[in-house]
């Protein structure tokens, strides 16, 4: 198969189908050939790449999508620049910022994150048959509050890691929030004096 195409802008002229054991003159490819503004291309397979180049010898050489793109062939992705010549994932930030993504569900998709964080930070320090067992009456007291005071560190913490999230305006503020939720049992509170038995 032979290609035509312009010099300058790279524009496609004409695609000659025939397949021929090796390249055929221009001018019987593409009668208006002309060699100052045109160059002619040919390989032996039966298809020509979406993404080519012509090299010297006018042998059509396939590029994959990144080297189309640094050589201006091809269209980048919205989601790719091209820095110093290389194609490189565009940064968070700067997705949001051209709109490609939507911060609000970036928010959505961290809250959701965080709790289902919690739930299994929670259920590693207190497995649930554990807190069914203390719904039931089966242990003493201060287990009981040692459990609860537990799960309600986690459910203050997760609340206030959705709050600074929906505070939050860019990719930058979402970033810098962390969790600290418990990694341990934490102890019974105390009872106020009133509570207490003599």
């Amino acid at each position: 198969m032979h290609v035509v195409r312009q010099r300058a802008g790279k524009q496609l002229l004409h695609i000659d189908h025939r397949q021929t054991p090796r390249p055929l003159p221009a001018l019987e490819v593409y009668p208006g050939f002309d060699p100052d503004s045109m160059e002619l291309g040919w390989t032996a397979d039966a298809r020509i790449p979406a993404y080519f180049d012509i090299n010297p010898d006018g042998l059509v050489v396939e590029l994959d999508p990144d080297e189309a793109a640094r050589r201006g062939l091809a269209p980048l992705p919205p989601t790719r620049k091209l820095v110093e010549g290389k194609v490189v994932p565009k940064s968070e930030a700067e997705l949001v910022a051209e709109g490609i993504v939507d911060l609000g569900a970036l928010k959505r998709q961290a809250i959701e994150g965080f709790s289902r964080a919690a739930f299994e930070l929670r259920a590693r320090l207190i497995p649930d048959y554990k807190l069914q067992n203390a719904a039931l009456g089966i242990y003493d007291d201060e287990e009981v509050r040692g459990y609860r005071a537990t799960v309600e560190a986690f459910r203050k913490e997760f609340y206030r890691l959705k709050e600074q999230i929906e505070k939050a305006r860019s990719m930058e503020a979402l970033a810098k929030i962390k969790p600290n939720f418990p990694d341990k049992l934490l102890p019974a509170p105390k009872r106020p004096k009133h509570d207490e038995n003599p």
